[in-house]
């Protein structure tokens, strides 16, 4: 008699809740399903989130939520100045509806505005209750928007980190192009935060949902983004002949890493996107550059994409680095 074993023993692809909550975040989703493949690959939906009470777009994602006022009621208390999720049940219901499927869930934020940050806490609150593995990925406000949104985001990025299992956030003080001395126009800047969010989605959840010669899983992200830690991003990109070295060095050096002593970092998720002329050189280039860097007991995994848009036909098309690095729980140092 012949024995069949089936040893693929849960087939279906991991389901990704990628969830934009208020304005910025409505608006980085909207930027990643006009310029990315994200919203086609297998396993991912787009979802946004709006408050009745603040200012919101047009989304395009599939599933749009509105949420009452009384899940982003203001709260002050001495110790924060900061939205604290409500109770409101429908809401609560109808979240739960949208997300219970999903293997990981990653909330978008730009923080800053109290009411919308509160949806963000709202929506991480239910995933939490419902045991999903939830990132979230904020930026923090420029210094020309104010005192009171930074001290928000300050506040909210603490009580976003107590409600999920790591955060990733992005300071847009950091994403300012020095070369250009101020003078670089608003909407520039603003478009670099939605590039710099999206590029942070892309690598863990791109490695898992795109085919590719590495095989990265959702428990390789789960293992690095994972135990109520911050985690640092930077990115690089190269072009030509030296693309790789490019690539990394404008990583490491970016200001985004600035306060992250990489040697610190428990976790570190190495991404790459590349056309299809990505040499195993350039590889262990990108990977000894970093190794360097870091302790020798961090756990690093790496992956790689291969996106034909980065195609050049007469060179070495562009090659994108992008680092994730989870380290220590948030401290007064790293408060926005």
């Amino acid at each position: 008699m012949i024995m069949k074993y089936d040893f693929n023993l849960d087939s279906r692809c991991p389901v990704f809740k990628i969830i934009g909550v208020g304005k910025g975040g409505i608006s980085t989703v909207n930027h990643l399903i006009a310029t990315t493949k994200m919203s086609s690959l297998e396993g991912v939906e787009f979802i946004t989130v709006s408050t009745v009470t603040s200012e919101t777009l047009p989304s395009n994602a599939k599933t749009h939520i509105l949420l009452e006022e009384q899940s982003t009621g203001w709260v002050e208390t001495p110790e924060k100045n900061i939205s604290e999720p409500g109770l409101c049940e429908n809401d609560r219901r109808v979240i739960s509806e949208n997300i219970r499927n999903a293997d990981m869930v990653v909330i978008i934020n730009t923080l800053g505005c109290a009411i919308t940050t509160a949806g963000a806490l709202f929506v991480a609150e239910v995933a939490k209750e419902l045991e999903i593995f939830t990132v979230g990925l904020v930026s923090s406000p420029f210094a020309f928007e104010g005192r009171s949104r930074v001290k928000n985001a300050a506040a909210g990025a603490i009580a976003l980190e107590q409600r999920t299992d790591s955060i990733i956030v992005i300071h847009n003080d950091k994403l300012i192009d020095q070369a250009l001395m101020g003078k670089e126009p608003v909407s520039e800047a603003y478009r670099r935060v939605e590039e710099a969010l999206g590029l942070a989605l892309k690598g863990p959840i791109g490695l898992v949902a795109t085919p590719s010669l590495i095989c990265i899983d959702i428990f390789d992200v789960k293992t690095i983004l994972s135990g109520g830690t911050q985690a640092s991003f930077s990115f690089g990109v190269g072009r030509g002949d030296n693309r790789a070295e490019e690539a990394v060095q404008m990583a490491l050096t970016s200001q985004l890493l600035d306060g992250c002593d990489l040697k610190e970092c428990k976790g570190i998720l190495i991404s790459i996107f590349c056309d299809r002329r990505l040499e195993t050189a350039e590889i262990n280039s990108i990977c000894d550059l970093i190794q360097k860097e870091v302790s020798d007991d961090a756990n690093i995994i790496y992956g790689h994409v291969i996106d034909d848009q980065l195609e050049n036909e007469t060179e070495k098309g562009l090659l994108k680095v992008t680092i994730i690095a989870s380290r220590r729980s948030l401290t007064d140092e790293d408060k926005i």
